[in-house]
Parts: structure tokens; C-alpha cells; sequence
């Protein structure tokens, strides 16, 4: 008889749960919350790509160009020190995906010894063997998964600042270069460097880049948090009613035994 009971409650939650998961309109969740990174304007927000040429780690030290795209809007690119906003996620309504730019040809310095700087050229195919994207934290709303894609031959058109979801979209699909991280909520210490190993797909095309060098890019996009669906949330309610008319039946019949 508990058996059936315990039954008879389980079938009635699945039933709650179907009634309400209808007049709920249960479905895949979307988030709807904002949830961003890196949004903001910082003191000091400039990216840097910082490289290994033949065992020595040297930075780019050159003006490029970074900011964002969304499928309505754009961020005005400008040079390092002129924009320092690159905001990607989700915020009020709208999606962004953002971008760095460097310039190859620009002078690279020694991180060790900044004064002694010089320049890539072919004579460093093969030899870069590693790559860090670095760029100062700004405010992460949530726990995000952000990946770098390779861009540079989109770069054209963000710096041009077109606003289309098909360059979004595009921004998002090109080779993976680095990831997914995982980044941390972070409201409040903003200039924290954040620094991102490229992969061996984007060091071989940085190695291809030096015979002729120009500008590399490459474009950041962070999935949205896991929220739970609201399917999810009712059956789980219904369940726990369930198991409570059930607890509750029980402590009645051993009352009724006992008395």
C-alpha cells in the first residue's frame, strides 16, 4: 500500500509538473540577464601580444587597433590609448563580440630589457614559438567561457565599423586561437591582467605572417551562462511536493498505528 502511495504521489507530480510546465511554456532557456566582460573604459586597457621569438619574450609595441561589433552596433576602434573599451556579451538587448588588432611591422621589445626593441621580419619564420594575448580584466559579470578566434581578414571591416549580425556572426566561425577560458565574475579590480595562451594554430599563422608582415587579429566571444530551464525548475518542485505528500502519509499512518 505505501508502495502505490508512493506511486500514486510520483504520478502526481509528473502530472503537476506537465500542467505547469504548460501554462509556463517550458522550453530551452535562454538567459536573459546581461552577462558581459571586459565592459567599461579603463585607464589602462590596451591589449598587447606578447611573443616568443627564439626564446626570447618580446612585445608588440605598436598602435593597432581593438574595440567591438554587435549586429546593431559598433565601437569606434581607434588607436590604443584612444579606445580602451572592449566589451563582449550580452548588455541591455544586445550581443558583442570584440577584437585586437597589432600591426607585425611594428617594433617588438625585449619584456625583460624594454629598451631593446627591433622588428620581425622573414628571418623569424619558425622561429615564433609562442603567443599571449594580455588585456587589463575590466568588470565580468559572471562565471563566462570565452574563446579567441583568428579575424585578421575581417579586420577591415571592423575597423570600418559595420554594424551587420553577418560580420557578428562571422566574428564567431573563423579558426579557434585560444580556449574556451573560463573567466570568473570580476566587479571590481579592473586593471588585473588577463593574460590568453594562443593555440599552435595561431602561432604557425603568426610565423606565416612575419614573411610579410602586416596586421594580425583576432576576435573574442563568450557563451552565455548556464541557466537552468524552467522545465527543469518545475519537475524538480513537483518532486518535492511528491516526496512531501508521501513523507506526510506515512507519519499518518504511523500515528494511527501507534495510537
Amino acid at each position: 500500500m505505501v508502495t502505490f502511495t508512493a506511486r500514486s504521489a510520483a504520478l502526481a507530480g509528473v502530472i503537476a509538473a506537465g500542467v505547469l510546465c504548460e501554462a509556463l511554456t517550458c522550453g530551452p532557456a535562454h538567459a536573459q540577464s546581461n552577462y558581459y566582460a571586459f565592459g567599461g573604459t579603463f585607464s589602462a586597457g590596451y591589449a598587447i601580444l606578447e611573443l616568443d621569438v627564439n626564446g626570447t619574450w618580446v612585445e608588440l609595441n605598436t598602435n593597432g587597433v581593438q574595440g567591438w561589433v554587435s549586429p546593431t552596433q559598433y565601437g569606434t576602434p581607434g588607436a590604443y590609448g584612444t579606445n580602451t573599451s572592449y566589451t563582449v556579451g550580452f548588455y541591455n538587448g544586445d550581443y558583442f563580440n570584440n577584437y585586437f588588432g597589432f600591426n607585425l611591422a611594428g617594433s617588438v621589445c625585449d619584456v625583460s630589457a624594454p629598451s631593446d626593441c627591433s622588428t620581425l621580419s622573414s628571418s623569424d619564420v619558425g622561429k615564433i614559438t609562442a603567443a599571449n594575448l594580455i588585456v587589463y580584466s575590466g568588470q565580468i559579470s559572471n562565471n563566462l567561457t570565452y574563446t579567441l578566434y583568428g579575424a585578421t581578414s575581417l579586420l577591415s571591416q571592423m575597423e570600418a565599423g559595420s554594424p551587420n549580425p553577418t560580420l557578428y556572426e562571422a566574428m564567431k566561425s573563423g579558426p579557434v586561437y585560444g580556449g574556451p577560458f573560463q573567466l570568473p565574475p570580476n566587479p571590481t579590480d579592473t586593471v588585473a591582467q588577463l593574460i590568453f595562451a594562443l593555440n599552435a594554430t595561431a602561432v604557425t599563422y603568426l610565423n606565416t605572417a612575419v614573411q610579410n608582415p602586416g596586421m594580425f587579429a583576432v576576435a573574442g566571444y563568450v557563451d552565455p551562462p548556464s541557466v537552468p530551464e524552467p522545465s527543469t525548475w518545475v519537475m524538480m518542485l513537483a518532486g518535492f511536493a511528491g516526496l512531501g505528500v508521501v513523507a506526510r502519509r506515512r507519519a499518518a499512518k504511523r500515528r494511527a498505528a501507534a495510537g
